[in-house]
């Protein structure tokens, strides 16, 4: 059987072509715009980036707020019970977290209780889920508290439990998947995907992420509306399908959006870098899951390192 490249499963886009080719937009970089930072602690080792909006983050249009029960129970309420647990935690961190501005009263009054809480209001709401791309921020060079290692997280999971499963590895980046699963989006027509990178479970340091973030994110955006359908190859891992005509995942303001920037941007430019391990079940790669190994190679050839764990 041939060995294919990561490239096959997840198309490479660089910093370069997207600056080249891909114009900002002040529309698209309005999104990603912080109107007020209230920073309460700084210096701390571990820096935790989070977005919290409400939105659907399938509506095209982007106004559309999201299903009132998922976002108390999964968003608002997962907020309040991480940050309870993160001040029991015998860590030093911060948790940046990224509003839309609907938000952020209420979200300010929880800071007298919580002293290691940052709050970044942004300009304008999230556009569908667009808002899922201001957690990225906390890498970028304006957003840099002196922390030694910076948190990709949902707010929806134990934030805990995953920064403590990773430290060891970080900087790093979890590909907890099961193929079989994972890979079908829309099984009639045989469509897959692939994510190297999870939006909400990955490590980076500040120095190693050198570009600007709203910049990019903004070139990206105007990329998946004029470039995507041109650049990149159609196969089984990148097709259009009924409810996704662009592919999954490669609609600028529907779900999934962020972690196609991640795994066609973000981790092939920290990969280069020798900036980012990944980490993985040992299971997975026994299973001979032929992304999956392609994209261990890809982590090794670049000088980076491969931790295969068991299952918990």
């Amino acid at each position: 059987m041939t060995e294919l490249p990561i490239q096959y499963y997840c198309p490479e886009v660089t910093i370069e072509f997207l600056q080249r080719q891909c114009p900002v937009r002040d529309s698209f970089l309005g999104i990603m715009e912080v109107e007020e930072s209230r920073i309460q602690k700084d210096q701390a080792e571990i820096s935790i980036g989070a977005s919290l909006f409400d939105k659907d983050v399938n509506d095209i249009v982007g106004v559309a707020s999201g299903n009132a029960l998922e976002w108390r129970t999964r968003y608002k309420e997962g907020l309040v019970r991480n940050l309870d647990r993160l001040a029991q935690w015998d860590r030093d961190a911060c948790l940046n977290l990224f509003v839309e501005p609907e938000l952020s009263e209420w979200v300010v009054g929880l800071m007298s209780r919580y002293s290691f809480l940052n709050v970044h209001t942004m300009r304008h709401p999230s556009h569908g889920a667009t808002g899922t791309f201001w957690r990225f921020l906390v890498f970028d060079e304006a957003f840099d508290l002196g922390s030694k290692m910076c948190y990709s997280v949902d707010l929806d999971e134990d934030v805990i439990c995953g920064v403590e499963q990773m430290d060891k590895y970080s900087p790093c980046r979890s590909v907890f998947c099961d193929p079989v699963q994972d890979r079908a989006v829309l099984r009639e027509l045989d469509a897959r995907l692939y994510t190297p990178i999870r939006a909400g479970l990955f490590s980076a340091r500040n120095k190693d992420v050198d570009f600007n973030v709203p910049e990019i994110v903004a070139r990206f955006f105007d990329y998946q509306n004029s470039w995507q359908h041109i650049h990149e190859p159609r196969t089984e891992y990148n097709r259009p399908t009924v409810c996704w005509p662009l592919g999954f995942g490669n609609t600028w303001n529907r779900y999934c959006s962020d972690e196609r920037f991640l795994s066609k941007v973000f981790y092939y430019y920290i990969s280069r870098a020798g900036a980012q391990d990944m980490v993985c079940f040992e299971d997975s790669l026994t299973e001979k899951d032929p992304p999956l190994l392609a994209d261990s190679r890809f982590t090794i050839e670049t000088g980076n390192n491969v931790h295969a764990i068991p299952r918990s």
